[in-house]
């Protein structure tokens, strides 16, 4: 995976950690819907930011 891939993908999964939903994710990044279902099931996977 390309360093920019991996930039879009932590700005997306910061996104969601601060609310974003699931359109407004595939509007800014471009993102499939099947991307963002994997993004989601990771932010869930890392338990909470203490």
């Amino acid at each position: 995976m390309s360093k920019r891939n991996e930039t879009r993908y932590a700005e997306a999964l910061d996104a969601m950690a601060n609310g974003a939903d699931d359109e407004e994710i595939r509007r800014t990044y471009g993102f499939a819907p099947y991307v963002i279902k994997a993004l989601r099931a990771t932010l869930a996977d890392r338990g909470p930011k203490w």
